[in-house]
């Protein structure tokens, strides 16, 4: 089973609070920051989630998310338990990746993954530079990602583009043959001349379930100003909590 496609989806919310508490100011700034961490942290992850083979022992890109009329994969260096090579990219995939990235990995006791890359275009994000690691342990069926990366670029959403650096530390789980992963970890993010931190517990996201599921909790705080909100996903509802710490009903597009 691949992570591709699983670990985090992009936000729309469309809210309908009361009109005595509407949500504006810094907690709709907030929000707007979530939707584009939202698409950053999904799509690197996305695009690196598809490289380890199958059986996490070494590397093989997923051809089905990269096919060979668009994409092909240099080995430069290659021994049982470790290699290196280039990932040419032209195109492919939804979002669309362009550009090529710099791989070395190493199986031990657990499959360690490093990626650089400079000027890759995902979808609607300029990736200037990035580096990402991850190490994939096993046990039985179940999988653990210890996962980081710095990236640094522009993105170019339906609104202004947003220059970012964005700093990710996080613990992915999944079990083989089930599609779902659960995510817990922060993402911390220099949008232009705000900085905003994004904190996942228990995230939990199903390949076939638009929304995350029940219990599912994420934290943006504005590290600035440390005035933060908390989005929760309850079994019944999903539930915002303002800057003003005033419990609000949200509805995402995910829902409709």
């Amino acid at each position: 089973m691949r992570l591709a496609g699983l670990l985090l989806v992009t936000f729309a919310w469309a809210c309908a609070p009361a009109k005595e508490s509407p949500i504006k100011g810094e907690t709709e700034a907030l929000l707007v920051d979530h939707d584009d961490i939202a698409v950053l942290t999904s799509d690197t992850q996305d695009v690196a989630s598809a490289l380890p083979a199958t059986d996490n022992t070494s590397v093989a890109p997923d051809s089905a998310r990269y096919p060979a009329a668009c994409s092909n994969y240099e080995t430069t260096s290659y021994m049982i338990t470790k290699g290196t090579g280039i990932f040419h990219l032209r195109g492919c995939g939804s979002p669309a990746v362009k550009g090529d990235l710099n791989i070395r990995w190493e199986k031990k006791l657990a499959l360690h993954v490093e990626i650089d890359t400079q000027g890759l275009f995902i979808g609607p994000t300029f990736i200037k530079t990035a580096s990402i690691q991850a190490d994939i342990t096993s046990a039985d069926q179940d999988r653990t990602a210890i996962w980081s990366m710095h990236v640094e670029g522009v993105l170019t959403p339906e609104s202004k583009p947003r220059s970012f650096v964005i700093d990710d530390f996080k613990t992915l789980r999944w079990t083989v043959g089930i599609p779902c992963v659960t995510t817990d970890g922060t993402s911390t993010v220099s949008f232009d001349t705000r900085q905003v931190k994004a904190t996942f517990s228990n995230f939990k996201l199903c390949r076939d379930v638009k929304c995350p599921l029940p219990y599912s909790h994420v934290r943006l705080e504005n590290t600035t100003t440390s005035q933060f909100i908390d989005l929760r996903f309850n079994p019944d509802r999903t539930t915002l909590v303002d800057v003003n710490g005033r419990l609000l009903p949200i509805k995402p597009s995910c829902m409709k």
